[in-house]
């Protein structure tokens, strides 16, 4: 799943994704163009993280 909000002030996760967990589920956010964008799934950690840093770019363009 990926999930998109609008960044409130003072929420901060930087530009570069990074990796947590909750549960059985991978958890990988950061910032894009004014949304904080999170990629969730039960894969691999590095797999997940893998495919959040490769939607950054495309969500970057659309975005803003």
């Amino acid at each position: 799943s990926v999930v998109l909000t609008k960044k409130q002030p003072g929420e901060d996760l930087g530009a570069t994704p990074t990796a947590t967990a909750a549960e059985r589920f991978e958890i990988a956010g950061f910032e894009v163009g004014g949304y904080l964008a999170f990629v969730i799934s039960d894969m691999p950690a590095e797999r997940n993280l893998e495919l959040a840093r490769g939607l950054w770019a495309p969500l970057s363009d659309f975005l803003g």
